[in-house]
């Protein structure tokens, strides 16, 4: 069974997340939907004495079911099995509690170049760092959402874009998706588009080999896919080609090991949150 959990709140970008898991869910027998909203607990202190904490929350609950209407009204119309949940505490750790018994979360994100939001509070990194299960994060500048029919898996000979691989090509199997291997390298180098044609041939050779080491796993699993390699650096060029190959769904792993440090030296996976339109599904490893 494929079950997806989908934290929702009043945002236009949680109804882009459920229009994603409602798409990739249509029509699959074994697919179900697990709504979340999580509720704020009563603050500390003596402002809140007199509350009555139940009160409280049973007021929370029926003000979000009115603001989280639309987003149940589009589960309700994809015909979609799911359940709706509400749980009091802090957004990260409940999701990612629920995220245990599920196979994938679909979130929607504020997306493009809001960096300071994520690293000052967003719920997005502190998942991404400990999330147990793959997650799709879909920016809500994402123009059309359906399921994903053409998917590019980065890589760069790394085991966690393995995993992501992996990741992939198991959701594209369901949707009937086609596949873009791609690497990029030489994102090292200053000034890599003014390279002498012998370094050129040399980096491009160094990306085949990359590349070579992933499609066994292609093959195996008996899906369409092209290869692709370019020079650069990552994120500018996964943007680039997924917009020149019409990507429906981007693909990166993500080692989980030193998240600040990879916020702030600049990762592809946080360089691309903040500069796709496309839907990212990240695989931690």
């Amino acid at each position: 069974m494929t079950k997806l959990l989908v934290p929702i709140d009043a945002s236009e970008r949680s109804q882009q997340a459920v229009r994603l898991a409602t798409a990739i869910a249509a029509d699959k027998a074994d697919a179900s939907l697990t709504l979340l909203h999580v509720l704020s607990p009563l603050p500390p202190g003596k402002t809140v004495t007199f509350i009555d904490p139940e009160q409280f929350t049973r007021y929370q609950k029926e003000d979000a079911m009115e603001h989280l209407q639309p987003s149940l009204e589009l589960v309700e119309n994809s015909r979609v099995p799911y359940t709706m949940n509400y749980e009091v505490g802090i957004t990260h750790e409940a999701i990612g509690n629920w995220a245990q018994e599920h196979d994938m979360i679909v979130m929607g994100t504020h997306g493009y170049g809001r960096v300071a939001g994520w690293m000052l509070g967003s719920i997005g990194y502190p998942l991404l760092h400990h999330l147990p299960v793959p997650i799709i994060l879909v920016p809500e500048e994402t123009e059309s959402v359906h399921a994903p029919k053409r998917i590019l898996i980065a890589v760069d000979g790394s085991d966690h874009a393995r995993y992501a691989a992996e990741a992939a090509i198991q959701l594209g199997k369901k949707t009937g998706a086609e596949f873009v291997l791609f690497t990029a390298v030489g994102y090292s180098l200053p000034h890599a588009e003014e390279l002498s044609e012998d370094i050129h041939e040399k980096l491009l050779t160094s990306g085949e080999r990359i590349i070579a080491a992933y499609e066994p796993l292609f093959r195996t699993s008996g899906v369409t896919y092209t290869t692709k390699v370019a020079i650069g650096d990552p994120s500018l060029r996964i943007k680039e080609v997924a917009e020149q190959e019409h990507i429906d769904l981007v693909a990166l792993g993500y080692h989980g090991t030193s998240g600040l440090t990879d916020l702030l030296v600049g990762s592809t996976v946080y360089k691309m949150i903040h500069r796709t339109t496309k839907p990212l599904l990240i695989v931690r490893s």
